[in-house]
């Protein structure tokens, strides 16, 4: 059953069984907002750069082509934003402006002697990101910006503080500020800049070949790219809310978001699950909200949602039971849109709907990254007989979603004989087993039950 709620603002869409099989307990709607192209922006940017300064950023030309694209990203500042730039190693050092402690306001004099203090910068020391991340926050928490955001590029393994350390300082970002995430080269840590940017609703991504022209331009590109899509944001601190009867709990989220690229590349959706979560009591019932982050124009997200009914009385059978509300909230508390969740259990198997198709997807999209990493990790600590296993599962998966992309990564790692089903690790690179793992995550776009047409690539 679908059913859609709209706003003056926001569209939603939400999919879910019609009936459910007598004492079914799990139910998985799948939920698309849409936000609307005269979205009103609010007032306010503020944007941190930060460039890794460690000795291993000195191998190749990492270090110059780093400090071309971070003053790409600054070059793409709108006039009046607050910014400033931070060169990180085993501390940060707040690089431009020159007082401690303060943001810049963009104009093209400020732009100019920021890259001038860029093209200063000396490679020296260890790696910690945490302590970068803690230096952006003390920036940025006390700006008057409704929307703050932080570009981190690095190239190594955080060597200099414990993973502990890297989680705290992480955490005591969110809600503070976005970030994406940038990988140089091919001697870091995929895990590590995700969950960044998962806990920071950013994105990571990465340039392993930036010796040649080409990997520099697009490392350069990717910058302009991040900067342009964090200042296209209109509408900051969005939270989905999930309003349940006494007896549903919230399960796991997963969401699909907007992957940004670059002029004329085609849509490209991440995926990641949402754990920034609080219960909340509205009008008296219990509700789940998790951060969504910022939002641009036109943009559109789909979530999986999982609602556990907890034992207790058997459902009545032939009765449609309200089950959930799902609202968009904004950041001053008003519902932007919101739709509902209605099922019905029964008796009759004839009766008995698929799960929404939409979630099934959405959820083996999740499995087909989960297999990604696990196989790439395996791989990398000599493990190549479970590398084998689960990168020719994913290969299998990716082949049910006819996932063109994660196939065409997956075609450099294993080569999977389509008689006998046989899986043979490639000799692949260092850069294209990290390539797999970093755009694991990466999905093509679910549309709304009534949008769909032949045009996508799962159909």
């Amino acid at each position: 059953m679908t059913s859609s709620g709209t706003s003056s603002e926001f569209r939603t869409v939400i999919d879910v069984p019609e009936y459910l099989t007598a004492g079914q307990r799990t139910v998985s709607p799948m939920v698309w907002i849409v936000a609307p192209d005269d979205l009103a922006r609010t007032t306010g940017r503020a944007e941190v750069v930060i460039i890794d300064r460690s000795s291993s950023m000195s191998l190749g030309r990492k270090m110059t082509v780093a400090k071309q694209a971070a003053c790409a990203a600054v070059e793409c500042l709108e006039e009046g934003v607050a910014f400033a730039v931070v060169a990180g190693n085993a501390d940060a050092e707040q690089i431009w402006p020159q007082e401690p402690g303060s943001l810049a306001t963009s104009s093209p004099a400020e732009r100019a002697a920021a890259c001038r203090a860029i093209a200063e910068i000396r490679h020296d020391g260890m790696t910690a990101m945490g302590r970068w991340l803690d230096l952006a926050r003390r920036l940025l928490e006390p700006a008057d910006a409704g929307l703050r955001h932080v570009i981190l590029l690095s190239d190594g393994w955080d060597t200099h503080e414990t993973p502990e350390e890297l989680r705290a300082a992480t955490e005591a970002c969110r809600r503070v500020f976005s970030c994406d995430c940038r990988g140089v080269g091919t001697d870091w840590k995929p895990e590590d800049l995700r969950y960044i940017a998962d806990t920071l609703h950013g994105q990571e991504g990465m340039d392993a070949n930036i010796d040649d022209l080409a990997g520099r331009d697009q490392l350069v590109e990717a910058f302009r790219s991040l900067i342009t899509t964090s200042q296209a944001k209109a509408a900051p601190d969005l939270r989905l809310r999930i309003v349940t009867r006494d007896r549903s709990d919230v399960g796991t989220v997963l969401q699909s978001a907007p992957r940004t690229a670059g002029p004329g590349a085609k849509a490209v959706f991440k995926l990641a699950e949402l754990t920034d979560r609080t219960e909340v009591v509205v009008d008296g019932q219990r509700a789940t909200e998790l951060a969504l982050g910022a939002w641009g124009p036109g943009e559109g997200r789909s979530y999986a949602i999982e609602l556990v009914i907890r034992p207790g009385e058997d459902e009545p059978v032939g009765e449609r039971k309200r089950l959930a509300m799902i609202q968009l909230v904004r950041g001053d508390g008003r519902v932007a849109t919101s739709g509902v969740v209605d099922a019905c259990w029964t008796n009759d198997p004839a009766q008995v709907t698929r799960t929404a198709s939409g979630a099934d997807r959405l959820r083996n999209h999740y499995d087909l990254s989960a297999l990604v990493q696990a196989g790439r990790a395996a791989w990398e600590h000599g493990d190549e007989a479970m590398a084998k296993d689960l990168l020719g599962e994913a290969d299998r998966l990716a082949r049910q979603l006819r996932d063109h992309d994660q196939l065409e990564r997956l075609a450099k790692l294993v080569r999977v004989d389509p008689v006998t089903g046989e899986v043979e690790l490639l000799p692949a690179s260092k850069a294209d087993r990290m390539e797999a793992d970093t755009y694991s995550t990466s999905m093509p776009a679910i549309p709304p039950p009534d949008d769909e047409d032949d045009s996508s690539d799962e159909d």
